[in-house]
């Protein structure tokens, strides 16, 4: 079975190999070779962003040394990023299972976490997008595995060690983005509520995470550069607009995400083995110490949490990268919601050996049929990731040659779903024409479509 989700995860690594680099890359990759790093991410938070962190890793795009392959291995790596933090967690989490074990669930999580991305282009073959929001999103995996091992040890020197590495991956991952800051502010928020609730001995130090959460939110949302930003957008801060608009997308996405076939294939599997799951963690045993109609709520409300920043700040929810990670923690709270009610029901499943084997057949049918696994499988037996990264690759290869004051390129003759985002247009003056034309050193305004 390990070998099968092994298989299946091998298409999204194949495809790594055909992304390129396009629009905010090339931007990002100009002002970096022509400007002081640490003057860029210091204008950039007093100018434009908030995101402390992560502003420091826009600039740091592959290409900027003309290392364009490098670009493809840092997808590969982002990719590859996924079952290992989902690994190092469930190795936490079920601590008296075998490596096999945690490997194969790891493996089959990050297969429906990549199936149901909304938008899979953005989240792992995207640079920009990609350390903005997906490896915000493995470093939070990465905080939980410090602070679960911070909750479960006994050894005091231990203990204080992972704290300090709770601290830190706590000021990293609130620095990404406002999504994850808001979120992390919530989840923590219950986390330290449970420790006071229950006067649990560590409930000093999680109210000193709770503070230092509070601050680092704080410093991300009044920073000079996100009032500057909201200027540029008429629909800022009408509240009524951004909740009643946020609860409609999370409706929307939520019944998208709960209908695919390969999430509710894989739900009946985890319940079925919900007990077995349950003798290798307590945490499971103890419904995670929340009540069932409050992880209920939470469910939902994260999804809401996902969409309001966007629509807070600018009027609009535009690309689906903050969804992205509202269905990295819907897919992690929604099986924990199944855990809780299997609890409160106290319902024992069995089925014979043969009826599980049949439904993770179907899972692994689903998953090929239905999803981004089906999209990525089609670009790339078509061909149209090949033809789009060569296409890609030819016009750098063009623009380094050529020196005519105008520069007319091609369009695309294929778009792949799987790694497309966004193209030049016929506007020389777009934002994307001058991101191109200030990366390959040609005149303001030179580069556009040809008729």
């Amino acid at each position: 079975m390990l070998l099968v989700v092994i298989l299946l995860m091998t298409p999204y690594l194949i495809l790594s190999f055909f992304c390129s680099p396009i629009a905010d890359d090339f931007s990002f990759a100009y002002q970096f070779k022509y400007s002081s790093y640490i003057k860029l991410v210091h204008e950039t938070y007093l100018h434009w962003s908030g995101r402390y962190f992560s502003n420091a890793l826009i600039y740091l795009v592959p290409i900027t040394l003309t290392l364009f392959s490098g670009y493809s291995f840092f997808s590969l790596i982002s990719i590859i990023a996924i079952p290992l933090s989902f690994y190092g967690l469930l190795r936490n989490v079920f601590r008296n299972a075998s490596q096999s074990f945690a490997g194969l669930l790891a493996i089959g999580l990050s297969l429906i976490y990549l199936n149901n991305l909304p938008s899979l282009s953005e989240q792992v073959y995207w640079y920009t997008g990609s350390v903005v929001y997906h490896w915000g999103l493995v470093s939070f995996t990465c905080w939980m595995i410090t602070l679960v091992s911070f909750i479960r040890t006994d050894n005091k020197r231990k203990q204080n060690f992972y704290f300090i590495g709770s601290l830190i991956l706590l000021i990293i991952t609130a620095g990404f983005n406002e999504v994850m800051s808001l979120i992390m502010l919530v989840l923590l928020g219950v986390m330290t509520f449970i420790q006071i609730r229950r006067n649990l001995a560590l409930k000093p130090r999680f109210i000193l995470l709770f503070i230092l959460m509070l601050c680092c939110f704080a410093v991300m949302v009044i920073s000079p550069g996100n009032a500057v930003r909201q200027t540029a957008y008429p629909h800022a801060h009408e509240f009524y607009h951004a909740t009643g608009y946020s609860f409609m997308q999370a409706g929307r996405f939520v019944i998208y995400w709960v209908t695919n076939p390969t999430f509710i294939l894989m739900s009946i599997l985890y319940a079925v083995n919900h007990n077995s799951l349950a003798q290798h963690s307590g945490l499971i045993r103890n419904s995670f110490y929340l009540h069932r109609w409050f992880s209920l709520s939470l469910l939902f409300f994260i999804v809401f949490l996902a969409a309001f920043p966007p629509y807070w700040a600018t009027g609009i929810l535009g690309q689906h990268r903050t969804m992205n990670v509202a269905w990295f923690f819907f897919l992690w709270l929604w099986f924990i919601n199944v855990s809780i009610w299997m609890n409160h029901l106290k319902k024992n499943i069995s089925i014979k050996k043969s009826m599980s084997y049949r439904i993770i057949t179907a899972t692994v049918i689903s998953l090929l049929f239905f999803g981004n696994e089906r999209m990525v499988l089609e670009d790339l037996i078509r061909g149209d990731a090949q033809t789009y990264h060569r296409e890609l690759t030819e016009r750098h290869r063009d623009l380094r040659g050529k020196t005519s004051q105008h520069v007319p390129l091609k369009a695309l003759s294929v778009r792949p779903e799987s790694l497309y985002i966004i193209d030049i247009t016929e506007d020389p003056d777009h934002w994307i024409n001058e991101s191109y034309a200030l990366y390959f050193e040609k005149p303001k305004g030179s580069i556009l479509l040809k008729e």
